[in-house]
């Protein structure tokens, strides 16, 4: 397998025969005709007689069946049809209930279908996921589910979540430059090993105490051993290649992205993918029995053995009292009979079906009937919050701008506060916004959705005002800052954590105008801030730089800011 992440993004598309401007949909469909479908392989899954003969399986149906057939033999026709009766609803209901659960998943499948945008023959199309093919140039917004594992030819702050296979919950910067050894290699190490070494005996010549020559062996020795530890783990990353958590240039299938964007190349698709090789190891895994079936199966087995036993012993008894055979044999099978609980299959199977049905009444949908009885023993439930019990659907409730704490309606576009607080939340921001359809950062979108709902229109700011440079949001910063032309002047807002933003603002834009930012204003906006996050609200701050001239976008730009307010967002549970 290549390592296409020590490859230039050229050298990447030389490998795969592709361009910058994607394939045509001629090569597509070679591709594809030589490649296959970019879907996971699931089993075939058992037809339907298979599970319908599934429900015949247990130890004490087996019995009532041999019974069945003896009573056939024997002339009692009616008992055997009674017999054959119990068993065939059983098994019709267990078939039944797993045919309708797996119709259900198939539609959620067909319903949640992944799409992807590449470039065929230089312009974007938007096509299935599944007919992705290597070599594909593939585009990424904030939003966008990565189709398969590919090369980043170019990104621009590009994050990706890519928790489904590394389990980290936070997003992953990307770039798309080649990844090299940490070290030099070869005769290189010699020389930086000599060059180590000279320093160390020059530094324990300096160095009071006994014994100056100790000293130095003993500091060459461990110089000495480090460079052959650093060597064996430049060796080991060579063998092993770099993890998958460190391949910061590559992307990969079934992974998120929050924010930015970027472009890549197709370098595997379907089960060729990572996400792929956990699927083949998913579907090696063998099936386990519950906890139900287990207790089940030990009751029949002891149960069977003391029926069996028991009428060997009135078989025996019979004959040994002169009794004919057969008429000894179809008591015995009668006992059989009269002892196996033959009810217990259904019952069971019923008092399932009938969970599976309230389960899907608070949509839950149940594909095997044993696997309520498993959910049933659970104690204990470790569940993501973020996304899983809540919507991950950001809404700011409440603003906090010149003193007063306010909702979003009450925003107006022709306060100067309240509009240049609009502008940053608008403008300072990698969300987009088409129609009613919110793609990016839910904490972004929160407060895009706070500007519609204030009355100002996203899309009309950003092409009144477009971006002109940017500082991207960085987890060590905990901001985010972008530059544009704002009411005849070049502005840079600022966006991130209050306790941030409070360091670096001098003054605050009041109605009164811009004025010094005082202790106790300050002191206000850490007490309003502490107040909202006691009721369990996340908070950003929005502050502006009025620039002089446009300039390049640094660091220093973002100290003596304008304090604007901040917003406090919520993520409502799920229904």
């Amino acid at each position: 397998m290549k390592e296409w992440y020590r490859m230039t993004p050229e050298e990447v598309l030389r490998g795969m025969e592709s361009s910058h401007s994607g394939l045509s949909w001629k090569q597509s469909e070679v591709r594809c005709g030589q490649y296959g479908e970019n879907i996971l392989q699931e089993h075939s899954g058992k037809k339907l007689w298979q599970v319908f003969l599934e429900q015949f399986q247990d130890l004490l149906v087996l019995i009532l069946i041999a019974a069945a057939a003896i009573s056939v033999v024997s002339g009692s026709g009616e008992s055997a049809v009674v017999i054959f009766a119990v068993l065939f609803m059983n098994a019709v209901l267990g078939t039944v209930q797993h045919e309708k659960a797996r119709k259900s998943l198939e539609s959620l499948k067909k319903l949640s279908a992944p799409v992807a945008q590449v470039l065929r023959d230089g312009v974007p199309k938007e096509i299935p996921a599944a007919k992705v093919v290597p070599g594909d140039v593939v585009l990424l917004n904030a939003g966008s589910l990565v189709a398969a594992d590919g090369r980043l030819l170019e990104c621009y702050h590009l994050q990706v979540n890519e928790s489904s296979l590394t389990g980290e919950s936070l997003a992953v910067e990307k770039c798309a430059e080649a990844l090299r050894f940490r070290g030099a290699r070869g005769n290189a190490a010699a020389a930086r090993l000599k060059k180590v070494t000279g320093r160390a005996a020059e530094e324990a010549e300096g160095e009071a105490g006994d014994g100056p020559e100790n000293a130095i062996a003993a500091r060459l020795k461990k110089t000495v051993e480090a460079g052959r530890e650093k060597d064996a783990g430049d060796k080991q990353e060579k063998e092993s290649g770099i993890a998958l958590g460190d391949q910061k240039n590559m992307v990969f299938a079934g992974s998120l992205v929050t924010g930015g964007r970027g472009a890549f190349v197709v370098t595997a698709t379907g089960m060729d993918t990572e996400l792929g090789k956990i699927a083949r190891l998913m579907n090696a895994a063998q099936e386990k029995k519950t906890p139900l079936q287990i207790s089940l199966d030990e009751f029949s087995a002891r149960l069977a053995a003391l029926i069996l036993g028991i009428c060997a012993l009135v078989f025996g008894l019979s004959l040994y009292r002169g009794t004919p055979v057969l008429e000894s044999l179809m008591f015995a099978v009668a006992l059989a009979v009269a002892a196996i609980p033959e009810a217990l299959g259904s019952i069971v199977t019923i008092v399932q079906a009938m969970g599976t049905q309230q389960m899907a009444k608070e949509h839950a949908i149940i594909k095997d009937l044993k696997a309520v009885e498993s959910l049933g023993c659970v104690s204990v439930i470790c569940s993501d919050k973020t996304g899983t019990l809540t919507q991950n659907r950001m809404t700011v409730e409440q603003v906090f701008v010149d003193g007063r704490e306010l909702t979003p309606p009450q925003l107006k576009v022709y306060d100067p506060v309240h509009r240049y607080f609009l502008y940053g939340a608008v403008l300072d921001n990698d969300a987009a916004v088409q129609g009613d359809v919110f793609t990016g950062d839910p904490t972004e979108t929160a407060l895009l959705s706070m500007a519609l709902r204030a009355g100002v229109s996203p899309e009309a700011v950003r092409k009144e005002m477009p971006r002109l440079g940017e500082l991207p949001f960085d987890s060590a910063r905990k901001r985010m800052s972008t530059m544009h032309h704002c009411d005849g002047a070049c502005v840079l807002f600022m966006k991130g954590a209050p306790d941030v933003i409070l360091e670096r603002t001098e003054k605050i834009l009041t109605k009164n105008g811009i004025r010094p930012f005082l202790a106790e204003q300050k002191r206000q906006v850490l007490k309003q801030n502490e107040n909202w996050a006691m009721q369990g609200l996340r908070v950003l701050a929005v502050a502006y730089h009025p620039l002089e001239q446009l300039q390049a976008c640094s660091l220093e730009l973002e100290d003596s800011g304008i304090f604007l307010g901040m917003a406090a967002m919520a993520d409502p549970p799920r229904p």
